[in-house]
């Protein structure tokens, strides 16, 4: 699913259910009024996928940021015998710092 930029005079339920979810979750983003913020959570989407879906592997750029709201990810390295290690987990209201360094890097993951 989704969510679109609204360019309606009221919002969407839909809108309203997310940023209710983000608010939620993540209580000290709220407050936030910097314009480019603001923009960027009315352009964001809200994704739900099934469990042992992969979001990301070693070989992408990180072109996304993702902010938790239900649900855990599983953060893991495959070792050279194809083993999967298991880094560390996230959960709602947590941030993916291997995420966050290859966006802010402009890198891939490994």
């Amino acid at each position: 699913m989704q969510m679109t930029k609204n360019t309606k005079s009221r919002p969407d339920i839909s809108d309203l259910y997310r940023l209710k979810k983000l608010n939620a979750t993540y209580p000290e983003l709220a407050n936030i009024i910097d314009p480019l913020w603001v923009e960027t959570i009315e352009n964001a989407r809200m994704i739900t996928v099934k469990p042992a879906t992969t979001l990301f592997n070693g070989n992408n750029d990180c072109n996304n940021f993702m902010l938790i709201i239900e649900g855990t990810i599983r953060i893991y390295q495959a070792a050279e015998d194809g083993r999967e290690i298991t880094l560390y987990r996230i959960g709602a209201g947590e941030l993916c710092v291997l995420s966050l360094k290859s966006l802010l890097k402009k890198q891939s993951f490994n």
